[in-house]
């Protein structure tokens, strides 16, 4: 009897060495479904499209791979004078010159960046690492950036230097940020400076995000006539719109405000461009989910739009009220972001992917915190 009921009473515990960390087993289990999906369905469709041939049902998984390899290949005898004018070709050509641009090493190299920018993420204090881990994953836009060569995952790891930094102080990452954004995209080394500067100089500006959000707002929208001459790639922004609209997969809405944002009027038009970027996709494009004709912009923006939908309201309430510096310095991080994002000329979702990582961010920090800043 006695032995019965030590059996009934007794507590079977795991031995420790077999336990297993949920998040990287579902890290894995991600990166298992992604190499499954690469060979399946990305790796023909991204090599047809790339080398011109044709196929029988195009899927168009992938953003600008092709555009990036052929122009790599055909510049060169004169890829740095061709930088000086597209240089935000300058990350997906480094990595070209570093790994080549065989699709399956491509797609290796991007499993890398993943798994180091998850890494640091986890690393970052007060973090619900199940819970970030989760908004990461379920973001379209992090499945697809494996599997071809795209800024969209530089430009992760980039951020998540940048929050580290933020939560940590510790330099070397500020530098880190500065140098993979500036490989990623001028417009996020721009972002990422200018957050800079103001959360560190202007700390009063920093924790009063929406008076500091209506000065840049009158700043831009005074220098936007300067700012489109020291950016000449403006011009090919434009270009991109009126291409989108020629192609029915676009409005003139856009014309009229790049018009109004031209003749000193981004205080005016830069909330209807925010909404139509976070937004346009998801109310909008729900008739086109499945044709699989166009996957990239049909689907995967389609999802992170839809995603905007839920962690931008989220993320609002739940950093509403907090007194807490640093949670206060990524909500302003993540306003300024819209409102340097939205001054490129064309309504592109996918640009505001680092947004998206903020709110990821500011969603899963912890509600106990065991300091409080601004007390």
């Amino acid at each position: 009897m006695d032995t019965e009921a030590n059996w009934g009473n007794c507590n079977m515990r795991i031995p420790d060495k077999l336990k297993f960390d949920k998040c990287a087993l579902a890290t894995c289990f991600y990166i298992l479904i992604s190499c499954l999906f690469f060979w399946q369905f990305a790796y023909d469709d991204i090599e047809n499209a790339t080398n011109m041939v044709a196929s029988d049902k195009p899927l168009r998984l992938y953003a600008d791979h092709p555009t990036y390899v052929n122009d790599y290949n055909n510049t060169e005898n004169f890829r740095l004078a061709f930088l000086l004018l597209r240089p935000n070709h300058l990350g997906p050509f480094v990595i070209q010159w570093l790994i080549g641009n065989n699709l399956s090493v491509i797609f290796a190299y991007n499993i890398f960046i993943l798994i180091i920018s998850i890494h640091y993420v986890f690393k970052i204090p007060y973090i619900n690492n199940k819970l970030i881990l989760l908004l990461i994953l379920i973001n379209p836009i992090t499945f697809i950036s494996l599997f071809s060569l795209n800024k969209e995952n530089i430009a992760f790891l980039s951020v998540i230097f940048f929050v580290y930094y933020i939560y940590q102080s510790k330099k070397r990452y500020l530098i880190l940020s500065f140098i993979i954004g500036f490989i990623a995209k001028k417009e996020l080394l721009i972002y990422l400076f200018i957050s800079f500067i103001i959360s560190k100089y202007f700390k009063k500006w920093a924790l009063r995000p929406y008076l500091t959000t209506f000065f840049i707002l009158l700043i831009l929208s005074a220098s936007s006539l300067l700012i489109n001459k020291l950016f000449a790639s403006i011009d090919s922004y434009a270009d991109e719109s009126q291409l989108l609209i020629d192609n029915g997969k676009g409005g003139g809405t856009i014309l009229i405000l790049n018009s109004i944002q031209n003749s000193y009027g981004y205080i005016f038009s830069f909330l209807p461009k925010l909404f139509l970027n976070l937004y346009g996709s998801a109310l909008s494009r729900t008739e086109q989910l499945f044709t699989y004709e166009d996957v990239y912009n049909d689907i995967i923006v389609w999802g992170q739009s839809f995603l905007f939908l839920i962690v931008l309201p989220w993320a609002f309430f739940h950093n509403k009220g907090k007194k807490d510096e640093t949670q206060q310095k990524l909500w302003f991080c993540f306003i300024l972001s819209c409102v340097m994002f939205s001054y490129i000329p064309v309504i592109q979702n996918r640009y505001f992917y680092p947004s998206y990582l903020l709110l990821a961010v500011i969603i899963s920090h912890k509600n106990s915190y065991p300091f409080s800043l601004l007390d």
